[in-house]
């Protein structure tokens, strides 16, 4: 069965359970992701708010706010990833980019993604409507089946690309499942965009 989540008015589809723990990051400066996992957090390391409530700065100004009942689980320059308790993970990550249309960026950050996947599902990117016409953005969602020595599983992946006029790149991607609490993933991923968006104004 397929149930529908809305996120910041677009449509994602939920699939069998499993979590995608992906460090993948956009190399500054040109755009390109690069397949780059990021160092555990240093719980001697001062940060602004791993916790739920806090926030998470990422680069160039950039942050996040953690929801709650979630955690920061990795944390590098540019790049965080979050998790919550049911297994969803988001990673969020800025950089300096060249790109100039956010559906470009965001598709090539899905081909990345999908490289290891079978039974790859995608959508086309689409414009995503943001508070100001100081930012562009476009989402694109997928669905993908990954084997391992445990099986195979298949995860739903939602990812919002977003430029500002100082060329400024800023993704925001989760990944969830057929078990994941639609309408809570929903909230959550709304608070996370959000703050994205208003802390690269």
């Amino acid at each position: 069965m397929i149930a529908l989540l809305v996120l910041i008015g677009a449509i994602i589809m939920t699939v069998n359970r499993g979590s995608q723990a992906s460090g993948s990051t956009i190399h500054p400066n040109t755009g390109t992701p690069s397949a780059q996992a990021p160092k555990q957090t240093d719980p001697s390391s001062p940060t602004t708010g791993g916790s739920s409530g806090g926030t998470v700065d990422l680069a160039k100004a950039c942050s996040i706010t953690v929801p709650d009942g979630w955690q920061l689980a990795q944390q590098e320059k540019g790049v965080a990833v979050l998790t919550n308790a049911d297994g969803d993970m988001a990673n969020a990550q800025c950089a300096t980019v060249d790109d100039k249309d956010p559906g470009a960026l965001v598709d090539r950050w899905l081909d990345m993604l999908a490289e290891d996947g079978t039974d790859v599902k995608r959508e086309s990117a689409s414009t995503v409507k943001t508070p100001t016409s100081k930012l562009k953005a476009a989402q694109e969602n997928m669905t993908y089946t990954e084997t391992t020595s445990q099986g195979s599983v298949k995860y739903g992946v939602t990812a919002i690309a977003t430029l500002n006029s100082e060329h400024l790149g800023g993704l925001l991607t989760v990944w969830y499942t057929a078990d994941s609490d639609v309408d809570q993933l929903n909230k959550d991923f709304g608070v996370m965009q959000v703050s994205l968006w208003k802390s690269m104004v």
